[in-house]
């Protein structure tokens, strides 16, 4: 399988995190307690979901993660609730109930600092990853994508791009070899804003 991954990249260890915000430490604590593994039940691929609404369970990832058949999330299946194959989007209801990540409404700029986090390479400890926004908006085939200037593991396609607030920008998508070279990640969809906890 080939894997799309979306975001935001982290410097590949914690020790990373004083060249990004100086609460970055408090920021991946609370990612960290809202981020989990995603694999088939045969456990044979990884991706990575994020709580958006504790109080209903319900998680976001990519939907290409949803490719190999059904998924669990801390041992629990997993209700597709949304697919958007065109998007690349879904969100997921399981019996975990993890603190939800906020999501960021504002624009996203130029330079902006960014952080992606993911189950990379299917470890069991997660990867951080900072990077820098280079490109707002690409349009690739009619997809808007946002470019980072730093590339993805495989295993966080799903996982969360946050800025420095911790606020969740976007979803680990596509590859470079999706965007033509660029590192980018997808938005987080209007249609999909009525399921995030408030």
């Amino acid at each position: 399988m080939i894997y799309k991954f979306l975001t935001l990249l982290f410097a590949l260890s914690m020790t990373s995190c004083a060249i990004f915000h100086p609460s970055l430490a408090t920021i991946i604590n609370n990612i960290d307690g809202s981020t989990v593994k995603l694999t088939n039940v045969d456990n044979t691929f990884t991706c990575t979901a994020f709580s958006i609404n504790e109080q209903r369970g319900y998680y976001m990832t990519a939907a290409h993660c949803l490719s190999e058949g059904p998924v669990t999330i801390d041992g629990h299946n997993a209700q597709i609730i949304i697919q958007d194959d065109s998007l690349d989007i879904a969100v997921l209801r399981a019996e975990s109930f993890r603190q939800a990540l906020p999501h960021r409404y504002l624009s996203i700029d130029l330079g902006m600092p960014v952080a992606s986090y993911g189950y990379g390479y299917g470890l069991k400890q997660p990867i951080v990853k900072t990077s820098r926004v280079s490109q707002p908006q690409l349009y690739v085939e009619d997809q808007l994508w946002t470019v980072l200037d730093s590339p993805f593991v495989e295993g966080m396609s799903g996982g969360p791009i946050v800025d420095e607030s911790g606020r969740v920008m976007g979803v680990v998508q596509v590859s470079d070899s999706v965007t033509g070279g660029y590192h980018a990640f997808g938005l987080i969809y209007i249609a999909t804003w009525r399921y995030w906890e408030r």
